[in-house]
């Protein structure tokens, strides 16, 4: 089911792009997110940024992700926003940082209606990653 319906919001917003724009408040977001929800040890917090800044139907899925995250050796750390593209229902946002070992790694944060949906990471297993990160040019 999990697997279902990210496939259902990565296939909205692989349609085509709309116009350009800074996003700022995705890309300041998408930050945080890598910062409180995958770096960050503050239960509280985590809640706060899913209840704020989730989209409601993706809620379950974040506090599900939430709760199962142990290993932060292999989470983005440090990121930096590369860049922000917009489609037609969202916008996507590359982030480029650290791993654990000191490897570089690359994290989307997927928006719509200006809250989180979803955030795949780089795994190479990760079909989702692929198909949103060819929106990239970097």
């Amino acid at each position: 089911m999990k697997k279902f319906l990210i496939a259902c919001v990565a296939s909205l917003l692989l349609l085509s792009g709309c116009g350009g724009g800074t996003h700022d408040t995705e890309k300041k977001l998408a930050v945080e997110y890598v910062n409180v929800m995958l770096q960050g040890n503050d239960e509280e917090a985590k809640k706060t940024f899913i209840q704020n800044n989730v989209l409601p139907e993706a809620q379950p899925i974040m506090t599900l992700a939430m709760n199962m995250q142990s290993d932060k050796s292999n989470v983005i750390s440090e990121p930096e926003v590369v860049d922000a593209v917009a489609q037609e229902k969202g916008v996507i946002v590359l982030l480029r940082g650290k791993k654990g070992d000191g490897s570089e790694t690359e994290q989307l944060v997927v928006f719509a209606e200006g809250k989180v949906i979803m955030a795949p990471s780089s795994d190479p297993n990760n079909e989702i990653y692929k198909q949103l990160r060819e929106k990239f040019n970097k």
